[in-house]
C-alpha cells in the first residue's frame, strides 16, 4: 500500500475519482478533499452518501481501497488517508478495514499514539458509527 501511494497509483486506470471537484473537508478546516476508490469497489462506494444511514449497494469487496487526498486552499497536497478492506476478522468493529494516514509522499504519519497505520483508533471511532452503510461515508451528491 505504501508503494502504491508513493507512486500515486490511485490517479491511474485502476481507480475511479468519485467527486467532480475538490470539496471542503469536514475534518480539517481549510483543507480540500478529493476521493478515489479502486475500480472493483467503485459501485459499492458510490452507493453510499454521508446523509444516508444505510446503503442499498453491493458490499465493499475484500481488497477494495479508498484514498482521500487532503490539500490546502492553494491546491498543495498535505496528506493522504486511506482504507483497505481486509478478510473477515481483521478489525470487525469497523468492517475489517485497515486505515492509514501518510504525508504527501506516502510515508506513514504518526502521532502521540504511534504510527497511523492499521487499526487506527481515531479512524475507527467515526467509522464504527456507519455500520449500516458498510462503515463508509461516501461523497455527498452535490460533490459528485
Amino acid at each position: 500500500v505504501e508503494l502504491m501511494l508513493q507512486r500515486r497509483d490511485f490517479l491511474g486506470p485502476g481507480f475511479v475519482r468519485v467527486d467532480a471537484t475538490p470539496f471542503e473537508s469536514n475534518l480539517e478546516p481549510g483543507r480540500f478533499v478529493t476521493m478515489y476508490v479502486s475500480a472493483a469497489a467503485a459501485a459499492a462506494y458510490e452507493a453510499v452518501t454521508p446523509d444516508a444511514e444505510t446503503t442499498g449497494g453491493p458490499a465493499f469487496p475484500v481488497g477494495g481501497m479508498v484514498v482521500r487526498t487532503s490539500s490546502d486552499s492553494a491546491g498543495n497536497l498535505q496528506a493522504l488517508t486511506f482504507m483497505v478492506k481486509h478478510e473477515p476478522g481483521y478489525f470487525p468493529e469497523v468492517g475489517d478495514f485497515l486505515f492509514g494516514v501518510t504525508d504527501p509522499d506516502g510515508t506513514p504519519a504518526s502521532d502521540d499514539s504511534g504510527e497511523l497505520w492499521g487499526k487506527v483508533a481515531e479512524c475507527a471511532t467515526c467509522h464504527e458509527t456507519r455500520s449500516a452503510a458498510g462503515f463508509l461515508f461516501g461523497v455527498a451528491a452535490g460533490h459528485r
